[in-house]
């Protein structure tokens, strides 16, 4: 009488342990896309991924030439931001001309009577540009050496990032133009102990009242 019923038995306790397994990934593939969320990436955009990662590039180096860029110091007085005009390397994908922005930064002003928006020792983990124009960028902890904890400094620092790579110039051929900026600092949302005073859970927009001889930059 038991043995027909073996059968029925062990496909039941199959199609259960297939149940539970698929139950798993979902959790599995619900929790990532929770924590890409959580860290201001679209787990749905895939062109932000392929543009990160230049799978969307015709070879293993960009084609880029160089152009002109203005990018943003601090001035002496570290109140206001001065636009001054670069040549660095620009080619078809935005991501990589906001990145050769990103290093001038650092640099040594023109001039020497201005200063670098970005200490020397900051480092960007990734950067990859989302549909709509939101540009994220990942910093490394060591951002915040060197900066002054005050709302002035956190504030020159940030605008001189964002009003930087949100120029027309950084547009790539074929990428969309970087409309906003969201900072991470490695790979979450920035904490209230830097920058202190302000707000960076979002993504942060140009804001032309930082720079000073905006009509240079235009």
């Amino acid at each position: 009488m038991g043995q027909p019923q073996r059968p029925t038995f062990f496909r039941k306790a199959g199609l259960a342990a297939w149940a539970l397994f698929t139950l798993i990934l979902l959790f599995c593939v619900l929790l990532l896309a929770n924590e890409l969320l959580k860290s201001g990436k679209n787990p749905l955009d895939l062109s932000a991924i392929e543009e990160e990662q230049g799978g969307d590039e015709p070879g293993p180096v960009a084609v880029s030439q160089l152009g002109n860029a203005y990018i943003y110091a601090v001035s002496g007085d570290g109140a206001m931001l001065v636009p001054e005009l670069r040549s660095i390397p620009l080619g078809e994908f935005t991501v990589e001309n906001c990145r050769a922005a990103l290093d001038e930064l650092k640099k040594p002003t023109q001039g020497g009577t201005n200063l670098p928006v970005l200490p020397v020792s900051a480092e960007c983990n990734a950067m990859y540009l989302l549909s709509g124009g939101e540009l994220v960028v990942d910093f490394s902890t060591s951002l915040q050496l060197g900066v002054p904890r005050s709302a002035g400094a956190e504030a020159i620092l940030v605008y001189g990032v964002v009003n930087t790579l949100t120029q027309q110039s950084l547009k790539g051929g074929k990428s969309d133009a970087v409309k906003t900026v969201r900072f991470l600092i490695d790979g979450a949302v920035p904490r209230e102990t830097f920058p202190a005073h302000l707000d960076l859970s979002r993504p942060v927009a140009p804001d032309a009242q930082w720079n000073t001889k905006t009509e240079a930059a235009q």
